[in-house]
C-alpha cells in the first residue's frame, strides 16, 4: 500500500491488481513475477 512505483511500470499493474482483488492464486502470481520478461497473455 505504501510502496510507490512509477506509473509507467505496467509490469506490476496486472499482478498488483490481482493481489488487490484476490482473484489470482499465489502460485500463479509467483510464476508471473518469476517470468516478468514474458507477457502473461
Amino acid at each position: 500500500a505504501g510502496y510507490k512505483k512509477p506509473h509507467k511500470d505496467s509490469l506490476w499493474s496486472p499482478s498488483y491488481f490481482a493481489i488487490s482483488v484476490g482473484g489470482a492464486p499465489l502460485e500463479i502470481l509467483k510464476e508471473y513475477i518469476k517470468n516478468q520478461e514474458k507477457p502473461l497473455l
